[in-house]
């Protein structure tokens, strides 16, 4: 695993970036079901824009099976933790 966070606040960040690296392994030979790996990475990049208060978020998550996956661990597309966009009123 590696992890690497240089966010300012990380429950609500304005500015940094986080990355997270983990694999995951399950073997028959440590007493399991199934041999398969999971390869999982998490990036995320925080920017201040001109106005204050203001941010533009980034995130970028991927996860990578090998071998006999079973289907409860085969992978999804989104989930309820995703990054999503919140505006405000834009005033001019």
């Amino acid at each position: 695993m590696f992890c690497y966070d240089s966010r300012d606040v990380p429950t609500n960040p304005y500015k940094g970036i986080y990355i997270n690296i983990e694999e995951l392994f399950y073997s028959k030979s440590l007493s399991g079901d199934n041999n398969y790996k999971l390869l999982g990475f998490d990036y995320r990049q925080y920017l201040p824009v001109i106005r204050k208060g203001s941010i533009i978020a980034m995130q970028l998550n991927s996860k990578i099976g090998f071998g006999d996956i079973p289907w409860t661990d085969m992978q999804k597309l989104g989930t309820q933790n995703d990054l999503r966009a919140i505006t405000g009123p834009i005033s001019g």
